[in-house]
């Protein structure tokens, strides 16, 4: 790749990080909504477990408490 197509690869790519910027701002909340639910619909479908252990869960939720209180 040169100079220039470097430049208009980078561009290109502005563009398309603009583009979905907008589409998602103006998205109503319930078509966000739809299309996480499909997302996560579709992860079922497909067989793919989430398999994050409740110890882990709970050690997560005990950093968020500490960070949260740290910031008080």
């Amino acid at each position: 790749m040169n100079p220039v197509d470097i430049r208009d690869y980078k561009a290109r790519w502005k563009r398309v990080n603009r583009f979905e910027k907008n589409e998602q701002f103006s998205s109503s909340p319930l078509k966000r909504f739809k299309q996480i639910s499909a997302l996560m619909f579709l992860t079922r479908s497909l067989g793919w477990k989430n398999d994050d252990s409740s110890s882990e869960i709970a050690a997560v939720r005990q950093r968020w408490n500490v960070l949260r209180q740290s910031g008080q």
